[in-house]
């Protein structure tokens, strides 16, 4: 009887991509030696990178587990096999056995915009690229908006373990809609993620950007508390070419279980940009974005989100704030607050009635109902907040891989009911 059940219990194991060679506990033991195989395209190096153990450590059936999840939840490998041959005075040989995974994904790009409407394009993403763990991502968008955006991300930095350089271009040319002008911007950026310890991590980067603001317009302008003039008054804005040097630094702490559908955790940042070239570009930027996610009793999630922005000074259009519809204050009409300086307040109670997980990296596939209430002003540099939007409703969102689809009924407080779509939560 016992063997009957040994063996379906190793056949379990083989069945659902368990890496254990034997159903006894690792007893503490010496690591005496690693050896891989099966890995044709990553480096070994980056596999002994995942494993996170050398030769002559301590190793028991604990971080043997641990072992296998990260090689498991790296994503490069379809299968993982872990077995250990125990040799002299009590030392042990850990044999990984893999079975490597395509990791390069073409997708096609399908995205509703409140701003644009829908976008088509296709993207490309690589999570091992050349075998290094590196991360390239390639998207490129042909209708509504011209896009191209290219970033490549390089993990152990310098042979730095939590240390990550990211390099990213991006051109895009489209209709700015928020004013009577078409516009063409590109960057090229790079920045340094460290995480310091267990969820916190800092950033670093810069980088060179241009915006052409491609025919001249007139519009009332901004109302700046009389320091540069009334407001409201029509003003004239020539077609110009804004370039500049932008720096940015972050300090953020994210500890949730899930990025996309997170149950329980924090995500917190804090970025100051500085700007400097001319034409409204000279400015520096603040904003604090703190979210919680807390798994309560019974079904629901109550997920709460504060963010404020801030400026040192008047900037360029393309940096102002746009408040109003399903991406801010949901219910209130789209863009119908704006400004340099301003928050969102956000609270949601979500229930989820189906969701299955479908990727180690956090993408699933469910359909929940949730109720909201969100709060938000935006107001120029100069002057003082107004009376805040407010609205509240209640929706369905599905779960999609990576989109997280929304329907929405939402009621502003000076507005009627209306409907809204979105393809990702506010927060």
């Amino acid at each position: 009887m016992a063997a009957t059940v040994r063996k379906f219990a190793v056949l379990c194991c083989v069945l659902f991509g368990a890496a254990a060679s034997s159903l006894a506990q690792l007893p503490p033991s010496v690591l005496q030696d690693i050896v891989i195989e099966g890995n044709t395209r990553t480096e070994q190096s980056v596999i002994l990178r995942i494993i996170g153990v050398v030769p002559g450590e301590m190793i028991d059936q604990r971080a043997f587990d641990k072992i296998w999840d990260r090689l498991e939840d790296c994503g490069y490998f379809a299968f993982v096999d872990l077995s250990t041959e125990e040799g002299d005075d009590e030392q042990i040989t850990l044999y990984v056995t893999l079975e490597e995974e395509q990791t390069a994904r073409y997708t096609p790009y399908l995205r509703y915009s409140p701003r644009h409407k829908y976008l088509l394009g296709a993207t490309l993403r690589d999570i091992n690229l050349r075998g290094r763990g590196e991360i390239l991502e390639i998207q490129a968008i042909g209708y509504r908006v011209q896009r191209g955006h290219v970033a490549w991300t390089k993990p152990w930095f310098l042979g730095r373990d939590r240390l990550s350089l990211t390099v990213d271009a991006l051109w895009e040319q489209a209709p700015f809609v928020w004013r009577p002008f078409d516009y063409e911007q590109w960057h090229a950026r790079l920045g340094l993620r460290q995480y310091l310890a267990g969820s916190l991590y800092v950033e670093a980067g810069g980088g060179f950007e241009s915006f052409r603001q491609e025919d001249p317009y007139r519009w009332p302008a901004p109302d700046r508390g009389g320091a540069d003039g009334a407001g409201g008054e029509s003003a004239v804005y020539p077609a110009a070419t804004r370039d500049g040097w932008v720096v940015t630094g972050t300090l953020g702490f994210d500890s949730r279980d899930n990025p996309f559908y997170p149950h329980r955790g924090m995500f917190h940042e804090l970025t100051v940009t500085g700007r400097t070239g001319g034409g409204g570009r000279d400015a520096t930027g603040y904003l604090a974005r703190a979210r919680a996610f807390i798994d309560l009793p019974g079904p629901p999630i109550l997920a709460l989100h504060a963010a404020g922005y801030g400026v040192s000074g008047p900037a360029a259009i393309e940096h102002s704030l746009f408040w109003g519809g399903a991406e801010t204050v949901r219910g209130a009409p789209y863009a119908s607050r704006e400004g340099e300086h301003g928050y969102l307040l956000s609270a949601e109670l979500r229930w989820s009635l189906f969701l299955l997980p479908v990727a180690v990296t956090g993408e699933l596939v469910g359909l929940g109902l949730h109720a909201f209430y969100d709060a938000g002003d935006a107001w120029y540099d100069g002057a003082d907040p107004g009376r805040a939007m407010q609205s509240f409703g209640v929706g369905a969102h599905l779960n999609l891989l990576s989109w997280q689809l929304r329907f929405e009924a939402a009621r502003e407080r000076d507005h009627d009911w209306t409907f809204q779509f979105m393809d990702v939560f506010n927060f």
